[in-house]
């Protein structure tokens, strides 16, 4: 039943984020499991497409089976949405992403996760006031959706409006549950007095602390991401080699990633992109 094998490909493609070495190619061989029953499967193509460009940076490959995805199936909101969010958004094409992400949300209009994704598009796009917009729609609709909360946080520091960023992670970190919550309450303590006390070098370097303690989060601000705001290049190009390497959520993005314009002139920053296929 090939659906199903399209269904798996897609469930260990959620779970890449925890582990991609062991999620990956269990995705990719649910997903060719699946062509090999039904060629013409949509979300099966799309999967695999995924699998391509953020485990094997093979881009050639991953615009291949999303063309095809997209051409068998014009309304698989999946389609649109790996399309963007994997090949699209990663590659800087970001008018033909944010597209690609409405014709997701047109076609799925409920989902939480396709209407953070379109405030992310912008974000990534440098519009930071349509991303603003499209995360308050997304806590409308959702608010105890975490992953919004997040991200919402990244573009609040982003624009410098560090109270409001460390509010929305402290409820995100509240809402996600876990160990991040028990800590919750006093590192928003901790961050409040740092931002406070030093400024925006106090807010990073206090992120950078609860990194250190915690260790990395998914939704977090990113251990390389932390070092290029506080000013440690060497640390801030070292990483991302090293999360290219266990391809590490989020690792394709990093030639788009605000978080990283201090660091486009150096060379060796340069060479990493290239070398994940980034740039041409």
């Amino acid at each position: 039943f090939a659906p199903a094998y399209a269904g798996l490909a897609n469930a260990y493609l959620a779970l890449s984020v925890f582990s991609p070495e062991r999620f990956f190619p269990k995705a990719a061989s649910a997903a060719t499991r699946a062509l090999e029953l039904d060629d013409d499967l949509a979300e099966a193509h799309a999967a695999l497409g995924a699998e391509k460009a953020d485990f094997e940076f093979d881009w050639q490959g991953a615009d291949r089976e999303f063309q095809r995805a997209t051409q068998l199936n014009p309304n698989s909101s999946a389609a649109h949405f790996f399309f963007s969010s994997y090949y699209l958004m990663p590659l800087g094409y970001s008018e033909q992403a944010t597209a690609q992400m409405k014709k997701a949300l047109e076609l799925d209009p409920l989902s939480p996760i396709l209407n953070a994704y379109l405030g992310l598009n912008y974000f990534y796009a440098r519009q930071y006031d349509q991303a603003l917009l499209q995360y308050k729609k997304t806590l409308k609709l959702y608010p105890d959706f975490h992953v919004t909360h997040y991200w919402l946080a990244w573009l609040y520091s982003q624009r410098g409006e560090y109270p409001d960023a460390i509010a929305e992670i402290t409820k995100a970190r509240l809402l996600e549950g876990g160990e991040r919550a028990k800590m919750a309450n006093s590192d928003k303590i901790a961050l409040s007095s740092a931002y406070a006390t030093s400024g925006p070098a106090g807010f990073w370097q206090q992120i950078q602390k609860d990194n250190e303690k915690t260790g990395r989060n998914i939704g977090e601000f990113d251990i390389p991401q932390v070092y290029a705001r506080i000013g440690e290049k060497d640390r801030a190009i070292e990483w991302p080699g090293r999360n290219s390497e266990a391809r590490t959520p989020f690792t394709t993005y990093l030639n788009i990633d605000p978080a990283y314009d201090s660091l486009r002139s150096d060379p060796r920053f340069a060479g990493l992109a290239r070398r994940i296929g980034l740039m041409r």
